[in-house]
């Protein structure tokens, strides 16, 4: 049932794209700061951090602000994406993170290397900046992108203004 919903969402005219970058100004607006790349992880009693792909992602934040059907999705941020409830959260096709005018549409659903089933796929990311290093090098300061694993970025934080962009 859940990927015939997704298949029909797709099919309707809505302006997903808008509604996503909709959503992340609602954010900014509530929260002062776009979301952080990498949401943070409770690490207590573990010799290291919880690496990005063990957290939820930036997207966690957005989608409550994506719509009344999504407001009430639920998630724990104790646990990584992939873990009890967020992973039947992940199973769940988000028209609004699909890029649906592409000459070759990604898959729905993907199988993602030792996880069970397959979870929803994404094709939209947040640019962390430029370089291999930039979602976590803070000394790169002038090549920043807006999302950063670990960095929370306010709106006086882009010096180079946010109307030429397409989030904001």
């Amino acid at each position: 049932m859940i990927g015939l919903k997704s298949q029909s969402d797709l099919l309707s005219k809505q302006p997903w794209a808008h509604q996503l970058a909709a959503a992340t100004q609602a954010y900014l607006k509530e929260n002062g700061a776009f979301p952080q790349g990498a949401l943070p992880r409770a690490a207590e009693g573990r010799p290291l951090p919880w690496r990005p792909d063990q957290r939820l992602s930036l997207f966690a934040e957005l989608v409550p602000h994506l719509g009344a059907e999504y407001r009430d999705w639920q998630v724990a941020r104790e646990v990584g994406w992939n873990e009890g409830v967020n992973l039947s959260v992940g199973q769940r096709v988000v028209p609004h993170l699909i890029g649906v005018r592409q000459d070759r549409p990604t898959s729905l659903l993907v199988q993602y290397p030792n996880v069970d089933a397959p979870v929803a796929a994404t094709t939209w990311v947040g640019v962390a900046g430029v370089g291999l290093d930039a979602a976590d090098d803070a000394t790169a300061a002038g090549k920043r992108g807006v999302f950063g694993y670990d960095r929370v970025t306010r709106k006086e934080d882009v010096k180079d203004g946010l109307s030429g962009r397409s989030c904001c």
